[in-house]
């Protein structure tokens, strides 16, 4: 249930350069601290909850680093050109 939002969250943060910026600035945010979850034995299972080890962790990051890309240093450039 958590992807299908993040999915429907994304498809309506499309329709404008600073939703679409801020979708992926927070999800980077998101991603960045499930990966650090992962990496930690203590909450690796997201406090008993969710399974966040093995290939997750690798997703998360790389998750993380491309929503990062998108939502800072692309949207800057997009933003300094229309202005």
């Amino acid at each position: 249930m958590i992807h299908i939002g993040v999915g429907i969250w994304g498809i309506l943060a499309a329709r404008s350069i600073l939703r679409a910026a801020i979708f992926a600035r927070v999800n980077a945010v998101l991603f960045g601290v499930l990966f650090l979850l992962g990496i930690s034995p203590a909450t690796n299972t997201l406090f008993g909850l969710l399974p966040l080890f093995g290939p997750d962790i690798w997703l998360h990051l790389l998750s993380a680093a491309i929503a990062g890309y998108c939502g800072f240093a692309a949207a800057a450039r997009v933003h300094a050109w229309h202005t």
